[in-house]
């Protein structure tokens, strides 16, 4: 052992404490050929710290043995694609922009057709003076695209149209039958038997107006207004108000069985008004729920529907 210093401080002058580590490290190893993979460096691999080197070969030791080269290769890799999280930032990206691109505003021509149904309601007492005005939007019911689509295909035949109103879970203005309806007449659809269970009102007048057939840049809306009033018959409130639609199918159809249509109706807007058979029907067109309007006997309950289309 003395004889081997001595050579290697021949060798090596002022280095012999590091010949010294290196012949222990040598003398300690087991003869495997680790000496092989402790020699020199690839010739074009990076020469760099040993522990960025070590950390990156060990995050990927779980997919690949690694070796000497690849450990040095990973050297010249990107610390962020390393990072544990890393890859799933493209992805994150992604369902960012596509989020943001769902919450863009629909694109001209991709808004849909909206109905709306304007309301006012205007409270009198029997002098004439103002004691309640309500100004509000109400909305299509379910059943009211049902009557449109018949409509449209030409299955249905409209009649006419009513109002009613009430409160939902107290006393309405209308006397013992809690419902109180608007129509054009007493010899309406059905009007004997509505009347027969609820309180009725008539004169309910319809008007239209096709401004939006001018076209242009900004043409006024086409508008289908009703007109009605009813006179309290005991004090009570209102927080349900509903426009109705009446209807006819095909003379041979009966809604009492189906309502499922499949054939043009063969009946008149006008005939429709005034049938009582099994085809004629109808359904809420707009509703909506309202902050309680209170009512007393005597008053006067003025209603106005404007119906619209954009």
């Amino acid at each position: 052992m003395k004889a081997t210093m001595m050579k290697l401080s021949d060798v090596y002058p002022m280095r012999w404490l590091i010949a010294l580590c290196g012949l222990a490290m040598l003398l300690m190893l087991p003869q495997s050929g680790v000496a092989q993979a402790v020699g020199a460096p690839a010739q074009n691999a990076p020469v760099g710290p040993i522990e960025p080197i070590s950390t990156a070969s060990s995050a990927t030791s779980q997919s690949a043995a690694p070796n000497a080269a690849d450990a040095r290769t990973l050297a010249s890799v990107p610390i962020s694609s390393l990072m544990a999280g890393a890859a799933k930032t493209t992805p994150a990206a992604q369902s960012g922009e596509e989020q943001e691109e769902a919450a863009k505003p629909g694109k001209p021509g991709q808004e849909g057709i909206k109905v709306h149904g304007h309301w006012i309601i205007d409270i009198r007492n029997p002098d004439g003076t103002l004691v309640e005005h309500r100004d509000f939007q109400n909305s299509l019911t379910s059943v009211g695209g049902y009557a449109l689509v018949g409509l449209l295909s030409g299955q249905l035949s409209g009649g006419f149209w009513s109002i009613d109103f009430y409160h939902y879970l107290s006393t309405s203005p209308c006397g013992n039958n809690n419902i109180c309806f608007i129509l054009p007449s007493p010899s309406v659809n059905n009007e004997a038997s509505t009347c027969a269970y609820y309180s009725c009102s008539f004169g309910l007048t319809v008007t239209t107006s096709y401004g939006c057939y001018v076209g242009g840049s900004a043409p006024p809306p086409c508008v289908l207004t009703l007109n009605g009033s009813f006179t309290a018959l005991n004090a009570g409130a209102i927080d349900t108000v509903q426009t109705n639609l009446n209807y006819c199918a095909a003379s041979n159809f009966s809604f009492l069985t189906s309502s499922a249509l499949t054939q043009p109706a063969d009946v008149s807007p006008l005939t429709c008004s005034t049938a009582t058979s099994a085809n004629a029907s109808g359904v809420p067109f707009t509703s909506t729920t309202i902050t309680p309007i209170n009512v007393q006997s005597g008053q006067l309950i003025q209603i106005s529907v404007a119906i619209s289309f954009s």
